[in-house]
């Protein structure tokens, strides 16, 4: 086999680590923003893990693609999760932090600990729901991905 058509394989878990790593941060900045808007990038975290995976794993079988690219989307998806815990704790400290002073005057000082539980108790619930998302979505595109990869391949 010659070097030009060798591919490069990689493994589901470094896949889903590198995916993760950057999906972290992203999610952790859009959920102070929105708690909503971070359920939909974990899908599409998820899809990228799952489209890499078919492109770049060593898939042997039809079977594994769907569990591998579910793998990878899992292992983001703790990321996601973890993002968004990270991104109810950033807002719960910043108004903590300028309650009562020149930056946020109308906002009666209320305990941290309320705010800080109402922040992560979302980012929590969020967190669940994104990787549990981001998993089928890389479980689906995987499985789509290698399809069309064989159905190219007949043709």
């Amino acid at each position: 086999m010659s070097k030009e058509n060798e591919k490069n394989y990689y493994s589901p878990v470094t896949i889903g680590l590198a995916v993760g790593v950057i999906s972290f941060f992203v999610v952790a900045t859009v959920s102070v923003f929105g708690w909503c808007i971070g359920i939909f990038i974990s899908a599409g975290i998820g899809s990228i893990a799952g489209f890499l995976t078919a492109r770049y794993a060593n898939i042997g079988t039809w079977d594994i693609p769907a569990n591998l690219g579910a793998n990878a989307a899992a292992i983001a998806g703790v990321f996601v999760f973890l993002g968004h815990i990270a991104g109810g704790i950033i807002p719960s400290l910043l108004i903590s932090r300028f309650s009562g002073s020149d930056v946020l005057p109308n906002i009666e000082f209320v305990s941290f600990g309320d705010i800080f539980s109402f922040f992560v108790r979302q980012g929590l619930i969020n967190g669940a729901i994104g990787w549990f998302i981001s998993a089928i979505a890389g479980s689906v595109v995987a499985s789509k991905i290698y399809e069309n990869d064989l159905r190219n391949k007949r043709n």
